[in-house]
């Protein structure tokens, strides 16, 4: 009797094979270890990339700045050298030196001018030829 029992359960087991889920790219992931830590690894670099980047680029926009303060200083250093020489040239005593050094002698004619009614002409006062 046991064995007839048995021997029912058996007969009325259905051996169909069970249906497959589909694959599916994320499923298999999930079932294998290593793709796992290949995907978080591809995320981390996706992210990891564009802030070494960044980094990156301010670092070297750093060193441009340092670069251009750099010249900036050296620039006002010769403007400061240059002025210095101009005023230098600039003093009367020096022209004067130039002046007799180059034989240039000084006017002991000197003519006045008075303004004429109009703003900008100008007639000669004792109506001397001006040269």
């Amino acid at each position: 009797m046991l064995a007839e029992k048995r021997y029912e359960v058996a007969r009325h087991v259905d051996y169909r094979p069970k249906r497959r889920k589909k694959a599916s790219i994320f499923g298999a992931m999930m079932r294998s270890q290593m793709a796992c830590i290949l995907a978080v690894a591809v995320a981390a670099l996706l992210l990891l990339i564009p802030y070494v980047s960044a980094y990156a680029k301010a670092t070297q926009k750093g060193y441009d700045k340092a670069a251009l303060l750099s010249h900036l200083h050296k620039v006002k250093m010769v403007n400061e050298t240059l002025r210095i020489k101009l005023d230098a040239l600039r003093q009367p005593e020096r022209i004067e030196e130039f002046a007799v050094a180059s034989k240039m002698l000084q006017s002991q004619q000197i003519a006045y001018l008075r303004n004429a009614g109009h703003s900008n002409v100008a007639q000669n006062v004792d109506n001397r030829e001006i040269r």
